[in-house]
């Protein structure tokens, strides 16, 4: 399947206790989002409550939010890539548009982090008590990228409309039956 965001796992770490954090990435191509998988550590040993979510960038209009789950994270550093898949109905992706990919938490008996690299005005952040995500994503920008990245199912474009289906569809919308009317169908 099909990916996009960022496989690298960053150098650095951050929490996303409290606070939505993400990167914008392009998909290259029209589809269904089947999951994000982020780069995840504890602030220590212990469990937190972590999902995620996709906002299309143009208008930080909430796209889909994935399951929750109770990750328990073992001592530091261990980093773990965690799998977030999206309930039905899944979410719709056009080609060569600009997502948010995001994560957050809340702390149980530790605090989750996220890693991320360095990467100019690439990043974007919300301080926000952990409930459910909002419609719209007022964001901070920062120059982060960071480590998750969407798994897609590729969708082909819809077939173009023919001559003929516009010609059906007028009829239709005229009230017009087939008896007393001859259409021919000429080449194809």
């Amino acid at each position: 399947m099909p990916r996009f965001g960022s496989e690298e796992m960053g150098g650095m770490g951050c929490l996303i206790t409290n606070k939505i954090r993400g990167s914008h990435f392009t998909c290259p191509s029209r589809g269904q989002a089947e999951s994000i998988t982020a780069a995840l550590f504890g602030l220590l040993a212990g469990n937190a409550t972590v999902k995620c979510a996709i906002y299309r960038k143009s208008d930080n209009k909430l796209i889909g939010v994935t399951n929750e789950l109770l990750i328990n994270f073992g001592p530091p550093p261990e980093v773990y890539w965690v799998t977030f898949d999206f309930p039905e109905p899944k979410p719709i992706l056009e080609a060569g548009v600009d997502y948010w990919l995001v994560a957050w938490s809340k702390a149980g008996t530790t605090e989750a982090n996220i890693r991320f690299a360095d990467e100019t005005v690439r990043g974007g952040e919300q301080a926000l008590t952990y409930n459910s995500f909002p419609e719209a994503w007022s964001l901070e920008r920062i120059s982060r990228r960071y480590s998750l990245y969407c798994t897609y199912t590729e969708t082909p474009p819809a077939p173009p409309i023919t001559w003929w289906q516009i010609a059906m569809l007028i009829l239709a919308v005229l009230g017009a039956s087939y008896a007393g009317y001859r259409l021919v169908r000429k080449g194809g």
